[in-house]
């Protein structure tokens, strides 16, 4: 077939539009001066210092970072009752932690207790507290600029204060924790480049959304699904053609943010406006995927949009702003919202995620990215996706790739391409010699440095090059210099095309940027190529043709995709949708349809379905709505070796691919959907609810299917499977007959296999048949084997963290020895505790004690809860103290003298009363001498 490409018509881009459209539309709102209080919603303070929000978007590692190494530290061994870490003297005193490395924010959450207004809170109330704390603040000389304030799905503030006043911040009365304000990117994934697509048309026959559109004539009409996103094209045909606002199909929406913010790049500040159209294109995808109605069209095209815009043109946005478009979302009547965003290693009480809990408990649906860190192991579940009541989506791969194709000859064989987006753009036309450039003796390192092409030996040619050795910009560059005009990468592995195609990726900075197109072909096609070659002359011929083909990985869960549980063991991801290059809408100015990978592709996939769940039930209770999809998913094979027969873990695709024809019919459910075992050594036994809303009795036939085991912390996740180690479950009954408009209850008593190693996760499906028929009912479960408090949380890297530090340059910290003065007088004199995390803490603690003989307590530095894990393998956070400590009820200023910091946290789900439960850090003496 052939490919239809958009031609955009001609139009200024969207700064030019918006200015017609009145000064009022997209007046950038001056910065604001460094005051102790900002107003609500209106903007966010330059940085007094400029190098600090130069190094602030390299910091923030606590996210899913995609270029973000796969290797990782090295667990720990078990500790022995309460696990000291001492100082490691082995290290140069000068050892500093890097900008990069540093992950500590310089914007907080602020939660107050005063329960939220869509919870049953009371509106004069929050606003009093709010009040409250401004004032306690002010008496307390706490310096801050507030960015946003909200009190609809979680009550409290967000603000800049310096890193030594924080500790200030949770002795307010009235203050209920302290969060990071951490930057997040969409959750997509660079695994796929362009010119690889998965027709929408395969996808939704695999999640039965064909059969719910032709056969039970569902399409979402009349229901409202908000993208909270990069905002939404609504010029593009497939999203309303123009059109926005009420009558329109995106009728609602509003920019948070402006083009120009990015969350902590150098003076960005909010400027927000009426207009949420996209310059950044993540959201458009994102929405053509829920409800695109044209030549691509979504899982529910009868859908109204609304459009909440919290990117700007590039860069990061904030969980505060996504909170913000939360509260807006839920005033403008959305039923469904997607949110393909997300914060890795986060706890269910972190604020979006607890926000996003609580809008969906509000009636208004939320679906979310499950996360992209595939590659960093267990527990690495997003927020707000990690959320109670939000409903996470893993990602999986389609089960065909439509490709635009070039001709070889001689007799015009095509073959499937992915494009480098980050070069210039493959023609439609035009014929070349093809010439290759590696020889028997430099196949593994073909066209890199060590022996590039020579110079003019391509001119006028397609080079054909083996992947491998060295980057895809190194041997570009190589294949330019020698005269080439495209470049074609051949696998060096089976499998599907070249995956990651990016050209830049290894240039060093400053480099001269790929003037040439480069291509990625599968190792099967490179093999035909070159034989080709070896008979005689082949010409490559570009075209605008398609090729369609099986994928290779099609069917199971995308390599990028996430692990669950969450850190208290939830059962997390909730469900699968397909996510691996999807074909869908993008801005009009970038072309008009691209193919993108991701959970940021499932999650609105899921979102979709929901609607169409909604108008064929009428159902918004979030509960109702995620048993109909969990009982009705499908589980997925285990895609490592799918020939065995092994369902994928539990954790990593939650309860199964969702099929929205079923869930739609189904006029049965199990209860509980889905279950989180927790800790569990032995068996464990739990009653299972079948119910039947039909006129007639139903009995059903029970059975268990396992899932794949997993062991370990981090790691690759296909290194740590453990297929061979089934848990097993038996059941009460065989069958169980539930009667017409009644109720019945099986018990089931699940427990690990005796050979899983300690610390292992496990899983799988409890199967409901109803008896004669091939209808199921599913209940997924994960249990943790052992526990879960052996697993170390100070687990020290290659710099032996923890340290004693001081802020030596805005994110630098260097480590500091025994002998230590501190002045106390501000951030660079201050004492630091600089940490990593390898898994999630419930609590970290830092004490100050006298240091001498009598080790005399001097009170508490500073407390915060649910700490999510270090994102980089070499990431830390760092804590100030500004000598004080509360010690009961009242702050005390320690006096000039000797002294060390203790540090203790608490592990995951610990008991604060088991000293094995807890890990313990004490710090150099060092010496408080203010002037």
């Amino acid at each position: 077939m052939k490919l239809a490409f958009l031609t955009p018509p001609a139009r200024p881009v969207r700064r030019a539009r918006a200015e017609e459209m009145g000064p009022a539309s997209r007046t950038a709102r001056p910065p604001c001066p460094l005051t102790p209080r900002c107003g609500e919603g209106t903007c966010l303070e330059r940085a007094p210092n400029a190098a600090a929000e130069e190094v602030h978007m390299r910091r923030f590692r606590w996210i899913h970072l995609l270029a973000l190494p796969s290797m990782l530290a090295a667990c720990g061994g078990e500790p022995d009752g309460q696990q000291a870490l001492g100082n490691d003297d082995t290290y140069d005193p000068s050892a500093v932690v890097a900008p990069e490395q540093n992950e500590t924010p310089d914007l907080w959450f602020v939660e107050l207790e005063e329960t939220p207004l869509l919870r049953g809170g009371s509106e004069s109330l929050l606003f009093q507290q709010k009040v409250v704390f401004a004032a306690e603040a002010e008496k307390r000389g706490i310096r801050y600029t507030e960015r946003l304030s909200f009190h609809r799905l979680w009550n409290g503030l967000s603000l800049r204060v310096a890193p030594e006043q924080v500790a200030d911040l949770a002795r307010i009365p009235g203050v209920k924790s302290v969060w990071p304000v951490i930057p997040i990117l969409p959750e997509d994934s660079p695994d796929e480049g362009g010119g690889a697509q998965t027709d929408m048309a395969t996808a939704i026959a695999m999640t039965g959304v064909d059969i719910a559109r032709s056969q039970l004539g569902l399409r979402g009409k009349d229901i409202r699904v908000g993208i909270i996103d990069s905002g939404v094209d609504y010029d593009h045909p497939d999203l309303g053609g123009g059109c926005f606002g009420p009558g329109c199909k995106v009728a609602y929406g509003y920019d948070f943010v402006g083009d120009d913010f990015a969350s902590g790049s150098p003076g960005s500040y909010l400027a927000p406006d009426p207009d949420p159209d996209d310059c950044g294109g993540h959201g458009t995808h994102v929405a053509g995927i829920v409800g695109a109605n044209g030549s691509v069209v979504g899982v529910a095209p009868d859908v109204t949009l609304g459009a909440y815009r919290v990117f700007g043109c590039g860069g990061s946005t904030s969980p505060d702003i996504m909170i913000k478009a939360m509260e807006r979302a839920q005033q403008d009547g959305m039923r469904v919202v997607n949110m393909s965003i997300g914060s890795g290693y986060q706890w269910p009480q972190y604020p979006t995620a607890v926000a996003a809990s609580n809008l969906s408990l509000s009636g208004t649906i939320v679906s979310c990215s499950g996360g992209n860190n595939g590659d960093r192991g267990v527990w690495a579940t997003g927020a707000p996706g990690v959320g109670t009541n939000v409903l996470a989506s893993a990602s999986l791969e389609n089960t065909h790739l439509t490709s635009i194709a070039f001709a070889i000859s001689p007799d015009d064989k095509l073959i499937g391409y992915n494009a480098s987006s980050t070069a210039p753009i493959p023609p439609l036309s035009g014929a070349f010699e093809l010439a290759r450039t590696a020889t028997a003796a430099t196949i593994n390192t073909d066209a890199c440095n060590v022996n590039p092409p020579a110079a003019g030996s391509l001119t006028g040619q397609v080079a054909l090059v083996r992947r491998g050795g060295c980057t895809f910009f190194e041997k570009a560059k190589n294949a330019e210099a020698a005269g080439a005009v495209a470049i074609v990468f051949y696998n060096n592995t089976g499998g599907g095309l070249v995956p990651g195609l990016s050209i830049p990726a290894g240039s060093p900075a400053g480099t001269t940027p790929v003037g040439i197109p480069g291509v990625g072909i599968t190792q099967a096609d490179g093999d035909v190529i070159v034989a080709r070659m070896d008979a005689g002359a082949v010409t490559l011929t570009w075209t605008d043709d398609t090729v369609t083909a099986e994928n290779s990985v099609g069917g199971s869960i995308s390599s990028f995709s996430s692990w669950g549980a969450g850190p208290d063991l939830s059962f997390k991801p909730d469900l699968t949708s397909p996510g691996g290059a999807i074909y869908s809408t993008y801005p009009l100015e970038l072309g008009g349809f691209t193919s993108q990978s991701g959970t940021s592709m499932a999650s609105p996939h899921t979102a979709g379905a929901i609607a169409l769940l909604i108008e064929a039930t009428g159902e918004t209770d979030f509960e109702a709505i995620r048993a109909r999809l969990q009982n009705t998913a499908q589980p997925v094979l285990w895609g490592i070796d799918p020939t065995q027969g092994h369902l994928d873990s539990a954790h990593r695709q939650g309860a199964g691919l969702i099929r929205v024809d079923q869930a739609a019919l189904t006029e049965a459910s199990v209860w509980p959907s889905r279950i989180a075992l927790g800790e569990a050594a032995g068996p464990t036994t739990r009653t299972i609810t079948l119910r039947n809303d039909t006129d007639a009795d139903i009995t059903y036939d029970v059975s268990h299917e396992p899932g794949v085991s997993t062991v370990g912390t981090y790691g690759t996740p296909a290194a740590l499977s453990r297929p061979s180690v089934p848990p097993s479950a038996t059941f009460s009954a065989q069958s169980v007959m539930v009667p017409a408009h009644g109720t019945a209850t099986v018990d089931v008593t699940i427990e690990p296999n005796a050979d899983l190693d300690e610390r292992g996760v496990y899983g799988g499906f409890l199967r409901f048949t109803q008896a004669g028929t091939n209808t199921t009912l599913s209940v997924p479960y994960m249990g943790f084997k052992g526990d879960y408090q052996t697993i170390v949380a100070l687990v020290p890297t290659g710099q032996g963290f923890p340290w004693l530090s001081r802020q030596t340059a805005p994110s630098t910290y260097g480590k500091e020895e025994a002998g230590a003065i501190f002045s106390m007088s501000g951030t660079g004199n201050v004492p630091y505790v600089t940490v990593h995390l390898e898994h999630q803490v419930a609590m970290l603690k830092v004490e100050v004690v006298e240091a001498g003989p009598l080790a005399k307590p001097w009170g508490t530095a500073y407390t915060y809860t649910y700490v999510g894990r270090n994102a980089d393998p070499t990431g830390t956070y760092s804590f100030a103290w500004n000598g004080t400590t509360t010690m009961g009820r009242n702050i005390v200023k320690v006096p000039n003298g000797s002294y060390m910091l203790k540090m203790t946290v608490l592990k995951a789900l610990g008991d604060a009363s088991n000293p094995a439960h807890w890990e313990t850090w004490t710090s150099p003496v060092f010496k408080v001498e203010r002037p």
